[in-house]
């Protein structure tokens, strides 16, 4: 597929020890394997691996407990979201 080639191109070019770098290739990724159809528990994963970069206790507080900025707000209830909905299938 054209997009994988495409980030595996991006991520030898870019600094994979950037956190920002790092979790932008996991979203990018989470999209392709989405179209690719793979399973919610999969895209879970890579989804909260991503989120844990710039968040690191948000699996272990509540979103209220955390200081965030604005973004970090919005990707931490995207996730949290998601997450109950993929629940329900």
């Amino acid at each position: 597929m054209q997009a994988e080639k495409l980030l595996e191109n991006y991520e030898k070019a870019y600094d994979m020890d950037n956190k920002l770098e790092k979790q932008f290739c996991l979203g990018m990724r989470m999209q392709i394997k989405r179209w690719q159809e793979y399973s919610r528990k999969e895209l879970s994963h890579i989804l909260m691996e991503a989120v844990v970069l710039t968040v690191p206790d948000f699996p272990h507080k509540h979103l209220e407990q955390l200081v965030l900025s604005i973004l970090g707000r919005k990707k931490t209830l995207a996730m949290r979201h998601i997450t109950r909905i993929w629940c329900l299938y």
